[in-house]
């Protein structure tokens, strides 16, 4: 009976997230709309925008779950557009690390905010402890490495 119960949960799940999907297609343009980006792009920035200040190209790419090669292949057009730099790593000179730049950084914050303010409502009757265990629940079926 467990596993009725748990396969309608995830199926619940699955449809919430469908609806969640059409919430957030509806927010404001999203950021670096004007440059052609893919969403492994997109994935570098936001994971630099919310990991350590400064990764290395290996952790970077642990967070993500692909190989050291896909992220340069997903860094390089990013640190050509201005959006990303590498510099060396500063206790370890064969090795180099990646960052936000600054207007960069500024863009995904911006982006954030607006949509965190535009989702608000949608949260109104969840508690502030019942949000905290959603995220670390979300989070942890992810895989993302925090």
């Amino acid at each position: 009976m467990r596993d009725v119960s748990r396969s309608t949960s995830i199926a619940t799940v699955l449809e919430a997230m469908v609806q969640w999907q059409r919430v957030l297609a509806s927010l404001p343009r999203p950021p670096f709309a004007d440059q052609e980006l893919s969403r492994s792009h997109m994935e570098v920035l936001f994971a630099l925008a919310h990991g350590a200040q400064d990764m290395t190209p290996s952790a970077l790419a642990e967070h993500l779950g692909v190989t050291r090669g896909a992220v340069t292949q997903a860094v390089d057009p990013l640190v050509q557009r201005g959006l990303v730099e590498q510099v060396p790593h500063p206790s370890d000179a064969r090795s180099k690390v990646v960052r936000l730049t600054g207007s960069a950084r500024e863009i995904v914050t911006a982006f954030e905010a607006n949509a965190v303010k535009a989702v608000a409502p949608h949260f109104v009757a969840v508690s502030d402890e019942e949000l905290a265990a959603l995220a670390a629940t979300l989070t942890r079926t992810t895989g993302v490495v925090r």
